[in-house]
């Protein structure tokens, strides 16, 4: 008996990874009948995520209405491993496939920031979040002020900074923020490795595909810089030049600046926890 196993990753705005591993099966099937096929859908922490996870049978899945990257309302997933992993797509919230509107400069990571806040309220301390997907270059402030950091541009008045505005914050307060991620550990999926800023980093390379406009480029990546500056100086942390910092429109840093954060490989990550390699070792 020939054993067959279809493993794809989706198809950005076509197929999903589930889609295109039934399809191939399909077509196996009919060319080798006799075959056994299994499907194994794979993910490297990109849209698509939650649903891969969700097939190991291993998660309890929550529903909840957040901020897309629009402000718009959308319905996102995320997973919950008792007793206290939570797994985060951020593209449930801030995907670019969640609207056909395509202005990054002007995106927020604010959703993210909303299942993550909830997570925690279910007793969740290890966050896995997958990067990819994103219609956002905000450096993830949004996700900041969701869970309670304040960004002020003028006295007491505050912002949801979004890759544009960010140009106009004069202070940031990441107290809140910081209590909210107070003994979490925060796993970002992605296998990405660009920087955050410079002719390689967030906002050129990836900013193009989610609108930034060519004439924008140069000012929103200055905005990231001297924003990622501002955390460094709250934080003592190096912020501007890490491997994957240029990540999801640069949502690492943020992360990194207040709460424990690791940088792994989306796809290797996943296929050790599937099991797919074992899947693997069995077939023959």
């Amino acid at each position: 008996m020939i054993k067959i196993i279809t493993a794809f990753d989706s198809f950005k705005g076509s197929l999903s990874a589930l889609q295109a591993c039934e399809a191939a099966a399909k077509a196996v099937r009919e060319i080798i009948p006799e075959s056994t096929v299994l499907s194994f859908p794979v993910t490297d922490g990109g849209d698509g995520m939650i649903e891969s996870y969700k097939l190991t049978g291993k998660y309890d899945s929550v529903m909840l209405n957040v901020k897309g990257p629009y402000n718009q309302t959308v319905k996102a997933e995320y997973l919950i491993q008792k007793p206290d992993t939570a797994i985060i797509e951020m593209a449930q919230a801030a995907g670019i496939l969640t609207t056909e509107e395509r202005h990054g400069a002007d995106a927020t990571t604010f959703g993210v920031g909303e299942l993550v806040k909830d997570a925690i309220k279910r007793g969740c301390r290890k966050l896995i979040i997958g990067l990819g997907g994103s219609a956002t270059n905000d450096a993830g402030a949004g996700f900041l002020a969701a869970l309670g950091a304040k960004f002020y541009i003028n006295g007491d008045k505050t912002i949801i900074p979004t890759g544009r505005s960010l140009s106009l914050v004069k202070k940031i307060d990441l107290t809140e923020a910081v209590s909210a991620l107070k003994g979490c550990k925060v796993f970002l999926r992605c296998d990405v490795k660009n920087k955050l800023y410079g002719k390689d980093g967030a906002t050129y390379v990836f900013g193009p595909q989610k609108g930034v406009k060519d004439h924008e480029l140069k000012a929103v990546d200055n905005n990231l810089l001297r924003y990622a500056k501002m955390l460094e100086n709250l934080t003592s942390k190096s912020l501007t030049d890490f491997e994957g910092s240029g990540a999801a429109g640069g949502f690492a840093v943020s992360c990194s600046a207040i709460a424990d954060t690791t940088i792994n490989s989306g796809i290797e990550e996943y296929l050790k926890e599937s099991g797919f390699y074992k899947v693997i070792r069995d077939s023959n």
